[in-house]
């Protein structure tokens, strides 16, 4: 984790920053209120208007990736857990409150209970199980911006664009690509996971240019010392539900076959409170953390 900032950025008649300052009030995080001037006055890698205002969190940072899923990873060993990579699985069989069989590609295994956490799959596993949940695969599309002056982003704070009548932007400082910004619009169509054909086709859709076109202008306007032109861009799948929000549930009729899914795309980063939620409803614990927002029977 690297601490670097964050900044949320929007117009004043949204009313969107108001409500993260609340935010950081109730739950005592550091944070200042700027107008666009005083954005630009202490973020030279932005330009907006007095029409604009933004908060920026102090404590705000990156997670890299990589390093988190490995530290996480080496801790599951340490702990005696064993990794089963590229082995997938074909079918749950709930045999009653106290065994579950899952069948993969590679063999057979029984276990009190099962924690599913299978992304754009999820609802292919719980067909058999008579349970479709209200998720959808989507498609994304990652653009990486090249800079204009060196250096001038690689520290820069994380950073959300809430747009008046669109889906909110948002761009990181990029180690993984050296002198480019992330800067991604969450356009997003939906997919089947298994067809190879549907991910390409989507990349060539109208809505996908108009939406390049809009987010192009935003960088020219908003980010300007980064080349107009994306230099990198990399599909991203995730699934939504529709409110957002996550799924951390029991099926409702096989309580030891326990549920995460749903993330919306903002999962990887809450994803030790998750994976702890999830173990205590694994092991039959009251969970440490209130879990009604993300029950299946909201929807």
């Amino acid at each position: 984790f690297r601490i670097n900032g964050h900044i949320a950025v929007c117009k004043k008649s949204v009313g969107k920053i108001k409500k993260l300052v609340a935010s950081c009030e109730k739950h005592g995080i550091e944070h200042k209120v700027l107008d666009g001037s005083h954005v630009n006055a202490e973020f030279p890698g932005l330009k907006f208007n007095d029409d604009f205002e933004a908060v920026y969190e102090q404590t705000g940072g990156v997670l890299n990736a990589d390093k988190c899923l490995r530290a996480i990873q080496e801790e599951l060993i340490k702990f005696g857990g064993e990794l089963h990579e590229n082995e997938k699985v074909l079918n749950i069989e709930p045999i009653n409150d106290s065994r579950v069989n899952v069948q993969t590609s590679i063999a057979a295994y029984a276990s009190v209970s099962v924690v599913l956490c299978c992304g754009s799959w999820t609802n292919k596993l719980l067909k058999p199980l008579d349970l479709q949940l209200p998720l959808k695969t989507c498609k994304v599309q990652v653009t990486y911006w090249k800079e204009k002056v060196p250096n001038i982003y690689s520290k820069f704070p994380s950073l959300i664009y809430y747009k008046v009548d669109s889906v909110s932007m948002y761009g990181l400082p990029c180690e993984a690509y050296p002198g480019y910004f992330k800067f991604c619009f969450h356009y997003h169509f939906v997919i089947d996971p298994d067809d190879e054909e549907d991910l390409e086709k989507h990349s060539s859709r109208e809505e996908a240019k108009m939406g390049m076109e809009e987010i192009t202008e935003v960088v020219k306007n908003q980010l300007p010392y980064l080349v107009p032109e994306p230099k990198v861009m990399e599909p991203c799948m995730l699934t939504t539900t529709p409110d957002t929000d996550y799924i951390l549930d029991r099926h409702p009729r096989h309580k030891n076959i326990i549920i995460g899914a749903g993330m919306s795309g903002h999962g990887f980063k809450t994803a030790p409170i998750v994976g702890k939620i999830l173990s205590e409803f694994a092991d039959d614990v009251t969970p440490s953390y209130a879990v009604h927002y993300y029950v299946i029977d909201r929807f």
